[in-house]
């Protein structure tokens, strides 16, 4: 290893040793057939805040057929939670077949929030 490695090596190992005990305040919004991964830098862990897998605001976001604006699958947090908690990396898939179908003929969302937190043995 020459010494430039060695000094990065040193760096990151310093850095780590720093490591914040959480990152708060973090959300993801994907679309129906979409997906997309949420993370937390190594040390921390997600930890899943709420989950809602259907439609809460007009067609600002992801855009699509629209019948009713007043929708979400009520075991959403639930599987969310049981997928993601306590992982560094999750990917998340906005789905009728994981979620059922909450507002028929709308296009849905799944909207997570979650934080980053020290786990602790």
């Amino acid at each position: 290893m020459n010494n430039i490695s060695a000094s990065v090596l040193l760096v990151l190992v310093l850095i780590g040793s720093f490591a914040v005990q959480s990152v708060t305040g973090c959300g993801v919004i994907v679309c129906e057939h979409r997906s997309a991964y949420i993370t937390c830098p190594y040390p921390l862990t997600i930890s899943v805040q709420a989950a809602v897998y259907g439609r809460s605001t007009d067609a600002s976001v992801c855009p699509g057929d629209i019948k009713t604006t007043h929708c979400g699958s009520a075991s959403s947090s639930l599987i969310v939670k049981k997928q993601c908690d306590g992982k560094c990396i999750c990917k998340l898939t906005a789905s009728n077949s994981i979620y059922g179908d909450p507002c028929v003929q709308t296009y849905k969302y799944l909207e997570v929030e979650y934080e980053c937190t020290q786990a602790y043995a």
